[in-house]
């Protein structure tokens, strides 16, 4: 994972968890975890709260969507000069 992805609390909290096993413990697919990552797709509301759930306290929904808010706007960003 590039590290510009984990210069925030939930992209920290998802390099240290581990894609793979995120992906298998939300039943979703790597490539779905590292959309997230990205910002160029969002969980779904029901992995949103699972997260939460699964970082036990280390991630709040703030975290998620702060993070999430700062990649949407690299990725829209990134076609302009």
């Amino acid at each position: 994972m590039q590290e510009r992805y984990c210069n925030t609390k939930f992209g920290s909290w998802v390099k240290d968890y581990g894609v793979y096993s995120l992906s298998r413990e939300l039943d979703v697919t790597p490539s779905a975890v590292y959309h997230w990552i990205r910002g160029t797709a969002k969980p779904r509301p029901g992995n949103i709260i699972r997260l939460v759930e699964l970082s036990k306290g280390g991630l709040t929904l703030d975290h998620i969507y702060q993070h999430l808010q700062v990649q949407e706007r690299r990725v829209g960003n990134a076609g302009r000069f």
